[in-house]
């Protein structure tokens, strides 16, 4: 399908220098709470995988390529597009046809599919014929090109849409949770000893509710809008104010805010009046909102807007990198995409250039 195979495209594009390609559903219940220019930034939940020598996607003359933490390009631009690596392989587009590459620079995957997404746990989303199946790290086809839409693998199970309807599978293809919501986030990952783990996001009838891994709801549908668990909170919408539920449904912090997004490194950015700041994980407010919009904190900095420009504040609310770019996305390793007009580049934590802005 055209349309599918254009959005692919336009999906690599807009995180190429960011990081790791988002599936469709995993972000759809909070997307309206989030800054469009932030949204890539807001998935904690997604699995963070580390690469043994990281490498990061650089630009140039139209062409994707990578370069090593230092700056050395080590796997020259020649990609139409390109993504981030995922489990050692990364997604790249020749002829409007995705493949994958190894972190040599080597096709381990021919370009053959119509899209294509990061892996995870040994599984990737591709398309075929207007339909999405996923592959193994091999390439080969492990469950064939069916459905309507998909998602990433987390906790075993991903979510699919078949005949207008949302279910779950595993890992063979096998149905676990047969199609029958509106909408599915996925499952929350592990990470420490989180309640939250096992629970999954499912609208039924214009309200969402949660179930567990075995399909049993276990928060009834009342919320108009909901987020993935993480750090055993998650944030939902009750009437028009956001707050925050534990995995029986209790509300632990109150509906008050404009907007909220999910929790990471202990802050989760939340929208008072017209203002952005953060609050823990008790709903105590420990960064003021005064910012026009935020990001989540990673490697303890986040992305943070004033006066129309993006920089970065540590954990106690001070800038340490001062807001001067157009755009400005998470730190990984070390490094984060930055960018000046349409050219993009890297900054180290203090802002130093790593890579200068080009295009």
């Amino acid at each position: 399908m055209k349309l599918k195979t254009e959005s692919s495209i336009s999906c690599l594009l807009s995180v190429a220098l960011v990081g790791a390609i988002a599936s469709f559903p995993q972000t759809l219940a909070l997307a309206s709470t989030i800054p469009e220019p932030l949204l890539q930034l807001s998935d904690s939940g997604l699995e963070q995988t580390q690469e043994p020598k990281p490498l990061f996607l650089v630009q140039q003359n139209g062409l994707y390529g990578y370069m090593a933490s230092t700056g050395k390009v080590v796997i020259e631009p020649k990609f139409d597009v390109a993504s981030s690596f995922s489990q050692g392989l990364a997604v790249v587009v020749i002829n409007n046809k995705f493949g994958y590459i190894d972190s040599l620079g080597k096709m381990i995957v021919q370009p053959q599919f119509d899209w294509a997404y990061r892996f995870s746990e040994g599984r990737a989303e591709v398309g075929i014929g207007g339909k999405s199946g996923y592959i193994d790290t091999q390439g080969n086809i492990v469950v064939s090109p069916q459905f309507e839409d998909a998602s990433e693998f987390s906790n075993g199970l991903a979510a699919v849409k078949l005949n207008g309807k949302w279910g779950y599978i595993d890992t063979s293809g096998s149905v676990v949770i047969k199609p029958q919501f509106d909408k599915a986030l996925r499952f929350s990952v592990s990470g420490g000893t989180p309640t939250g783990i096992g629970l999954a996001a499912v609208l039924i009838n214009g309200k969402w509710g949660y179930i567990n891994q075995s399909g049993k709801m276990t928060i009834s549908p009342q919320f108009n809008q909901a987020g993935i668990f993480s750090q055993e909170l998650a944030a939902v919408q009750i009437g028009k104010q956001w707050g925050y539920i534990d995995n029986s449904g209790k509300v632990i912090i109150p509906p008050q805010f404009e907007k909220a997004f999910d929790f990471s490194n202990g802050f989760a950015g939340v929208q008072i009046g017209n203002q952005w700041g953060y609050i823990d994980t008790k709903g105590t407010t420990v960064i003021l909102p005064k910012f026009e919009q935020v990001g989540n904190f990673s490697e303890g900095l986040a992305v943070v807007v004033i006066g129309g420009k993006y920089g970065y504040i540590d954990e106690s609310g001070s800038i340490v990198v001062e807001p001067k770019f157009d755009q400005a996305f998470n730190f990984d390793n070390g490094l984060a995409t930055v960018q000046i007009a349409d050219r993009y580049g890297y900054i180290d934590t203090q802002g130093n250039y790593i890579w200068n802005p080009t295009n």
